[in-house]
């Protein structure tokens, strides 16, 4: 029911049968009144023609409406299906709704119907609006109860006062509406700006290569672990000599790129560390996302890209209807990446939302994986899996994604890597600084794992 909700909402053409139902209905009942007939074409034009004869004023017709378009506006931006446009959607329909039932009682009212026809009108709409038109009731205008005369100069204030009062609801409404629409999904206009000057007081930081050590963070207990002998960093292949390196970068744009193109901001800096050497390359798939900030990248697609001297190239379109949260799809890239790029040692990185042990890794805002209902993104699990099933043994897997540093999660990931970098808490919508850590790859691709690690 919820996909044939968001259906009908993506989808207005389905909204036809209705609509002319909606309109035959409105039709004979506007002949009836004697008003223009033409109107029911386009319903809101006939309940407004409604409202000439129905309400006193014609501000309880475009109160509702006006408002009602504000927030229908807003939800076509955002999207009617999801999030903060679906809740626009369901106040737009409350508004309305609440509307017509006040001028549907007064239609029956006006055909002398009692309430019990109004309360059948208010839940079979198109029917018994067609039956009030094509039946033998007659209409008979409605009688307002005269106001109070305030004199020329009072009615003229009372006038003055309810517009500037309905002026400053209205404008406050699109003030409200317009921010949280702005906030949740930046226009591209803004959302490019933001990139670009994130881009501008990044480019120039360079690491210190200062990290804390065990007596920062142990005190005295750092001096009898030092005493015990030396484990499994002793077996770690030595890269001293290596002449290249590939990043597999696996990013789910997600809302972060939609809504402020924070993968964007990242691949600028993918871009600027290439350039440093000619020993590093980044090999993208990227995906999820209906919106890139980046030249090259195609929107609401999947592809998969090179980086290599700062140059973004196209290296395969896939198929629109995968998904990023399938586990296999991560394995499949990282074997069809090692096939296509052979290097002296390999890392993957994988960019997006995080939840840790409990709630996984990576969400796509395009496709959801279908083989299970409860369960969004990949599970920490699938992840060393997918590793597992690609046969790649990686240098360093990290996450560019919140809370995904547990010691569940490096347990799983020891039999595939040498080192697991990720963080403990929650991250900047930005993620990593790439430029400096990777771009000592790119001139040094002999870099030891803890130097990168410590940049």
């Amino acid at each position: 029911m919820h996909m044939l909700h968001n259906y009908f909402l993506m989808k207005p053409v389905y909204w036809i049968i209705p609509w002319i139902m909606q309109s035959f209905a409105y039709y004979f009942v506007l002949k009836k009144m004697g008003l223009r007939r033409w109107t029911a074409a386009v319903p809101f034009l006939a309940e407004r023609e409604f409202s000439t004869v129905l309400f006193r004023r014609m501000w309880s017709f475009w109160r509702p409406f006006l408002i009602t378009a504000i927030f229908v506006i807003g939800a076509y931006y955002l999207g009617p299906s999801e999030g903060a446009g679906h809740v626009y959607m369901l106040v737009a329909f409350i508004i309305y709704g609440f509307f017509l039932l006040r001028l549907y009682h007064r239609i029956a009212k006006s055909f002398g119907k009692p309430i019990w026809y109004t309360l059948l009108i208010w839940i079979f709409p198109l029917l018994f609006l067609a039956i009030l038109g094509l039946g033998k009731s007659k209409y008979t205008p409605l009688e307002f109860r005269p106001e109070m005369d305030l004199g020329r100069f009072g009615n003229w204030i009372r006038r003055a006062v309810v517009f500037l009062a309905s002026a400053a609801e209205i404008i406050a409404i699109v003030l409200v509406v317009g921010l949280i629409t702005v906030r949740t999904l930046p226009p591209r206009m803004l959302a490019n700006s933001l990139i670009k000057d994130n881009y501008e007081k990044t480019k120039d930081i360079v690491s210190d290569g200062k990290a804390l050590s065990r007596e920062d963070t142990m005190g005295i207990t750092a001096a009898d672990i030092e005493k015990l002998p030396a484990s499994r960093e002793r077996f770690f292949p030595d890269h001293s000599n290596d002449k290249s390196v590939v990043v597999m970068e696996y990013i789910i744009g997600s809302n972060l790129e939609n809504k402020a193109g924070m993968a964007s901001s990242n691949i600028l800096m993918m871009k600027d560390a290439t350039k440093r050497g000619d020993a590093l390359t980044f090999v993208l798939e990227c995906g999820g996302s209906k919106r890139w900030f980046t030249d090259g990248v195609t929107e609401s697609a999947y592809g998969r890209y090179e980086i290599k001297n700062g140059e973004l190239k196209k290296t395969e379109a896939l198929d629109n209807l995968a998904t990023m949260e399938d586990p296999d799809h991560l394995a499949e890239f990282i074997k069809s990446t090692k096939e296509k790029y052979p290097a002296d040692r390999y890392m993957l990185i994988l960019w997006d939302h995080g939840g840790g042990v409990a709630f996984g890794y990576g969400v796509d805002d395009l496709n959801h994986r279908t083989d299970s209902e409860d369960f969004q993104g990949i599970r920490a699990s699938e992840v060393a899996d997918a590793i597992a099933k690609s046969g790649v043994k990686f240098d360093v897997v990290g996450f560019d994604a919140c809370l995904m540093q547990d010691i569940e999660i490096a347990s799983a990931l020891e039999p595939y890597a040498d080192f697991y970098l990720a963080s403990e808490e929650t991250e900047g919508g930005l993620g990593w600084y790439y430029t400096d850590a990777f771009g000592m790859l790119a001139e040094k691709p002999g870099t030891s794992s803890e130097d990168f690690g410590k940049a």
